[in-house]
C-alpha cells in the first residue's frame, strides 16, 4: 500500500510551543483509540530543520538513514511488514517505483509513507545538491505487521 501525507495537509495538526509538528505517527490522533506506537517529527529553529522519531520499542524498533548531496539517489527495499517513511527537509525529492510508472514529488516539510505486507521497493532521487532528506525504517518487534493508522 502506498501512502502520501504532506505536511501543509496537516493544518488541524497542532504545532506544539517549541514550533516543532508531526509529520507522521500511529496512530496520528488520540481519538483512533489505537495505542500509540511510533511518531516522526518536524522541528524547525533559526539553526535549520531537522526530524527526529520516537518509538515504543517494546513494538517497534527503527534505523535511521540521511539522504543529502552525497546521496543523490538511493533505492530503498521496504520488507514485510515494515514501514518507511520519508521526511523532506530542504529541496525536493521525486519518488518513484523503480520499474513502473508510479512517482511523487515530495517538498520541504512533507513525509511520505509505505507500509504494506508485500516486499515492495522505491527509489528516492533528491532533487540537487541542497536537497535532504531523511529516511526512517519502522520494523515490528513482533510478528504482526506494522499499520500506519492515518
Amino acid at each position: 500500500m502506498w501512502m502520501l501525507e504532506r505536511a501543509n495537509s496537516l493544518s488541524a495538526a497542532p504545532t506544539m510551543p517549541d514550533g516543532s509538528r508531526v509529520l507522521a505517527a500511529n496512530p496520528d490522533s488520540a481519538e483512533r483509540g489505537d495505542p500509540w506506537r511510533w511518531s516522526i517529527t518536524l522541528h524547525t529553529s533559526p539553526d535549520g530543520v531537522s526530524t527526529s522519531v520516537k518509538t515504543d520499542e517494546s513494538f517497534v524498533v527503527h534505523t535511521v538513514e540521511l539522504l543529502d548531496e552525497i546521496h543523490c539517489s538511493t533505492v530503498l527495499t521496504r520488507c514485510t511488514g515494515d514501514v518507511i517513511v520519508v521526511a523532506v527537509k530542504t529541496g525536493d525529492a521525486l519518488i518513484t517505483v523503480p520499474d513502473g510508472p508510479w512517482q511523487r514529488r515530495i517538498h520541504p516539510g512533507d513525509s511520505f509513507v509505505l507500509e504494506g505486507e508485500v516486499n515492495e521497493t522505491i527509489r528516492v532521487e533528491l532533487t540537487d545538491t541542497q536537497s535532504t532528506a531523511t529516511v526512517y525504517c519502522l520494523t515490528p518487534t513482533r510478528t504482526a505487521a506494522l499499520r500506519w493508522v492515518p
